[in-house]
């Protein structure tokens, strides 16, 4: 996986709760990202060949090498796979599936799960923005919604 999204990831686990941005990662790659408080750290998504790559940093999830990531927000959930990287406390996925990305541009905050540890929200606001200006050649939500979240 890239390791600008890995690095990004692993930035937004040692930065304070904040809300969504973008950051230019070596090479001049733009990464949205999150930083939370909690078992998840911090969020970050990137293109990498034009797919969208997620990484989520974890804290207690020292034996976890694999895992299921769901993400929901209203009536919608979303998992993913999701892949330690090395002995880090990054895990990565490829989205595979817009509708997650979809989702996080339009609800105004989300919970997420991994596997079954504990629930944890994270808020959305101004991540339909930070997404449209990261994911420029892996993503393009339809013209109306980004408007709408402006």
């Amino acid at each position: 996986m890239g390791v600008c999204v890995l690095a990004a990831a692993h930035d937004a686990a040692h930065a304070q709760d904040s809300a969504w941005e973008v950051v230019t990662r070596p090479g001049g790659r733009p990464v949205a990202r999150l930083a939370a408080s909690g078992r998840l750290q911090g969020i970050a998504i990137t293109c990498q060949h034009a797919t969208p790559v997620l990484a989520i940093s974890l804290v207690d999830a020292d034996t976890l090498l694999r895992g299921r990531l769901t993400i929901s927000s209203e009536g919608r959930r979303i998992a993913l796979d999701i892949v330690r990287d090395g002995r880090s406390a990054v895990w990565i996925s490829l989205i595979g599936d817009s509708r997650l990305l979809d989702l996080l541009a339009d609800a105004p905050t989300a919970r997420v799960q991994v596997d079954d540890g504990p629930v944890q929200d994270i808020s959305l606001a101004g991540a339909a923005t930070v997404l449209e200006q990261a994911l420029v050649g892996c993503y393009a939500k339809p013209a109306a919604a980004f408007a709408a979240a402006r």
